[in-house]
């Protein structure tokens, strides 16, 4: 009998908006082939817990070392075990070398049992997911090494010029060193094919099974339900891809429409400006399994791009639960949706997003409903997960289980 695999997965944090991330590691869990999957948290850092005890950490932080007070800094779900490495300062500031050897080293401390026992026992598969893994390639004894690139992290500005450019630096060398390379749009695609031709498409997807179960759990809705139809909502991280110059134009264009926001929103946005209108609501962040609940009270679902937003590594995860939800969608065309225009109104500028609103709400086509759903079933995560563990045997020369 073959050896089963263990797949070493360096993820962002755990948590409960289960993004592309999180979504893959579980799906690759629940294979009969897979004896494990170790997923890899960005450290939780000193300070965010010295700011948790005075109580002015943002609640992720809170969230996290309460987890690890629980649980300790491995907690196991099935076959996914989620471990949890600290960092003695914040791990998106400035790095410091001592700082680095110290996350490295808590790290190979938490992951001992599998570099010297698991990684004998079972075939393994070295997953990343951010440039930040770098220097675990070759650490355990791995026959392949993924690199799933999620995001054009040295676009992100936040992080400072030395920061993005050492990312771009790892960035690269993952890319070239890697047997497989996962990205999630056709641009993103062409890029990394110049540097390791075993490049391919895995957009983003949607947890088509969270739609069926969605009338299983008993959910609070009161503050929806008190909200004014129509209805047009977003769902999601509000940053600074997100127009809310545009999302004004609508609250003004339709002030009997009542805006719903979803979702949590960064501190150097302009939400303010857009939160002073009366018909604007912002409900907060909702557990993902409450989001199919909440998309029911929708009648147009927005995805208000900038138009000049780059957005060449992004595959917009939204737009995939609003085509499971079969509500209409108006979005700016930005990469991600391009293949979508059978079953969402692509605008390329702000007037025709505000005229795409006003089509929106007068499309009660059953016939259109369904074939969003029918769009969103075959773009679900499990044929995703299903797509790159075929890819992942064919490149180990196996037939897929």
């Amino acid at each position: 009998m073959s050896k089963k695999f263990i797949v070493i997965y360096f993820g962002d944090w755990w948590d409960n908006r289960w993004r592309r991330r999180q979504q893959l590691a579980w799906r690759l869990a629940e294979r009969q082939d897979v004896e494990k999957v170790y997923y890899i948290e960005f450290p939780v850092s000193i300070p965010e817990l010295i700011k948790s005890i005075g109580g002015i950490s943002y609640l992720g932080a809170r969230d996290r070392w309460g987890h690890i007070f629980k649980h300790g800094f491995r907690s196991s779900l099935k076959k996914l075990e989620i471990i949890t490495p600290v960092s003695l300062l914040p791990y998106f500031g400035p790095r410091f070398d001592f700082d680095k050897a110290f996350v490295r080293f808590f790290t190979s401390r938490l992951l001992r049992d599998v570099v010297k026992k698991e990684s004998l026992a079972h075939r393994t598969v070295l997953w990343i997911s951010h440039p930040f893994a770098i220097n675990y390639i070759g650490k355990f004894n791995e026959e392949l090494v993924c690199y799933d690139c999620t995001e054009r992290f040295a676009d992100f500005k936040e992080w400072g010029d030395n920061l993005r450019k050492k990312i771009a630096k790892d960035d690269i060398y993952i890319t070239s060193k890697a047997r497989l390379v996962f990205t999630q749009t056709t641009p993103v695609l062409l890029e990394k094919k110049k540097l390791n031709p075993n490049t391919h498409l895995v957009p983003n997807a949607v947890d088509y099974e969270n739609f069926i179960r969605s009338g299983d759990k008993k959910i609070d809705l009161s503050d929806i339900n008190a909200i004014k139809k129509p209805i047009l909502g977003f769902i999601g991280i509000y940053n600074n891809k997100i127009d809310e110059e545009l999302l004004i134009k609508a609250a003004e264009a339709y002030p009997n429409c009542s805006i719903v926001i979803l979702g949590i929103y960064l501190r150097d946005t302009n939400f303010d400006r857009l939160a002073r209108y009366d018909n604007v609501h912002y409900l907060g962040l909702k557990d993902f399994s409450e989001i199919p609940s909440y998309l029911e009270f929708f009648d147009v679902c927005l995805l208000p791009y900038k138009i000049d937003c780059d957005n060449r590594g992004g595959s917009p995860l939204k737009l995939f639960d609003y085509l499971a939800s079969g509500k209409p969608i108006v979005s700016i065309k930005v990469s991600g949706t391009e293949d979508f225009g059978d079953v969402a109104i692509l605008a390329e500028n702000h007037e025709k997003f505000i005229e795409g609103i006003n089509s929106a709400l007068n499309d009660h086509e059953l016939l259109t409903q369904l074939k969003r759903r029918m769009k969103a079933k075959e773009n679900s995560w499990k044929i995703r997960a299903d797509q790159v563990w075929g890819l992942i045997q064919s490149a180990l020369g196996e037939v897929a289980k």
